[in-house]
């Protein structure tokens, strides 16, 4: 099983960065996606919290954002790069933050690592105000997509031929999405989705409203 919490604390950022193009532009592109559904959902005043939040890449403006992991090397890297401004070590089945003291949660590649997905939807209801908004990606995992064949290969050459333990266990993927069905886990959850998007076959975004 992949710990998470030993993870480096830019992981993410070495992904946006690498030195293959096409992992750059995928990771980039993903990151711009969502920086584009903050813009045109958040307000001033509103609050923010990054959930599973790894390096919070598409905090390009480095707006107020409540940073959530069970890594601290990640929530202290993001800090001292000015992604967000406040940190959270907590697992999502139990976020410590309080009822309803969310505007906006980013949850970008988090539900197909996530074991309990109903307890952590209803955790992630129970911290959002009446009203507030989920932005959601999850790899679009079905045989007719681009993202699933790619990934598999990868996790075949890095887990099998170069050893990379991480890529041995396919990264910690345990759930598997189709835009239906990560449709569904929202609404069964007492979230209306307002707003999805397919992002070339590799990634579904999803925008869930509570």
């Amino acid at each position: 099983m992949v710990d998470y919490s030993q993870m480096p604390p830019d992981f993410y950022e070495q992904q946006a960065n690498s030195m293959n193009k096409f992992r750059a532009w995928f990771h980039d592109s993903r990151n711009q996606v969502i920086n584009k559904y903050i813009r045109k959902y958040n307000a001033s005043g509103k609050m923010i919290a990054d959930l599973g939040c790894g390096n919070v890449l598409w905090n390009k403006e480095k707006l107020p954002v409540i940073g959530v992991d069970v890594n601290e090397k990640y929530l202290d890297y993001n800090l001292s790069q000015r992604k967000i401004t406040k940190k959270v070590v907590s697992p999502l089945d139990n976020i410590a933050l309080e009822d309803k003291s969310v505007d906006i949660i980013v949850i970008s590649e988090v539900l197909e690592h996530l074991p309990e997905l109903d307890k952590h939807l209803l955790e992630i209801h129970r911290i959002l105000k009446p009203g507030g908004l989920v932005i959601s990606s999850v790899p679009y995992d079905t045989i007719l997509s681009f993202w699933k064949p790619l990934f598999k290969v990868q996790c075949l050459y890095r887990g099998y031929l170069l050893g990379e333990q991480y890529y041995k266990e396919n990264c910690g993927h345990i759930n598997h999405f189709s835009k239906k069905s990560i449709a569904n886990l929202f609404a069964k959850n007492y979230f209306k989705v307002i707003e999805q998007y397919n992002h070339y076959y590799f990634t579904i975004f999803t925008i869930a409203q509570k």
